[in-house]
């Protein structure tokens, strides 16, 4: 197999986000960038310099819309949980099945995992907020048994060491199966489908980061990406600003992180 420079990285990836946009167009799915990716289409009419990932979200029924209608081919593929037996991830992924990545940030390795686009959803979250909080930690509970992160790193407290075999043999028990399962009738029950309140099925920052209003992804705009033009929400600003303050200001040096991932091209 033959290294990609990160160069070649950025050229695939963007290559993959107009393969997608332009099937969204044919048939009639709308999407946002969002986190980092949203972030670079505004600040940099692209990628942030230093990312090399590409992060798309979807309304419930734009999501399930797009895994429907989606056929994969001999170059790219729409996989979720059901794609190998060690894939844990809740959310799809728009992958390069002519290339392998190993992503040295990710929990634990996958077998034939090829350059992707992450592809996340919103869901509708409690009206009530004690009910929407508890809601988020249930889907952040969730989501921590697929990844069975291991207690025998460095420098864990003694309480996060028990947590984690807590929940690693918690997992062990259910299956992984069966933690999709639970996942999934969280994220796609219909019971708060009248609140104004929706969260990201895989949410990585603090519940009032997360938290979104409803209102901000009903319209979207078309924005600039490395020469594309792609679909961001309309109201980009107040997510953006609801989940890293002042977008606009670059971060500091050592807070320009990537995945620390290589990927080669198969031959």
């Amino acid at each position: 197999m033959k290294k990609m420079s990160n160069m070649e990285v950025k050229k695939e990836l963007v290559n993959m986000l107009k393969i997608f946009n332009e099937h969204c167009k044919k048939n009639e799915i709308e999407y946002s960038l969002i986190g980092g990716s949203l972030i670079g289409a505004i600040r940099h009419n692209g990628m942030i310099p230093w990312d090399d990932d590409i992060d798309i979200i979807l309304s419930k029924d734009n999501y399930l819309k797009l895994k429907q209608t989606f056929v994969n081919n001999s170059n790219y593929a729409l996989v979720d949980y059901d794609y190998s037996n060690d894939f844990y991830f809740p959310f799809m992924k728009l992958m390069n099945l002519n290339t392998r990545a190993n992503e040295h940030n990710s929990h634990k390795k996958i077998k034939d995992y090829g350059l992707f686009i992450d592809i996340f959803c919103y869901t509708e979250a409690p009206l009530v907020e004690k009910e929407r909080i508890n809601f988020f930690k249930k889907i952040k509970f969730v989501n921590s048994l697929l990844t069975i992160t291991s207690p025998f790193e460095k420098n864990l407290t003694i309480k996060v060491r028990i947590l984690r075999i807590g929940k690693n043999i918690l997992a062990f028990i259910l299956g992984k199966n069966k933690v999709h399962k639970i996942e999934q009738k969280l994220i796609f029950s219909s019971k708060y489908q009248n609140s104004n309140y929706i969260v990201s099925n895989w949410p990585v920052y603090s519940y009032k980061q997360e938290i979104q209003s409803k209102n901000d992804i009903l319209e979207y705009i078309d924005v600039d990406f490395e020469g594309l033009k792609v679909r961001a929400f309309k109201n980009y600003d107040n997510i953006l600003r609801n989940t890293f303050g002042n977008y606009m200001k670059l971060p500091p040096a050592n807070k320009r992180v990537n995945h620390n991932m290589e990927v080669f091209w198969v031959e």
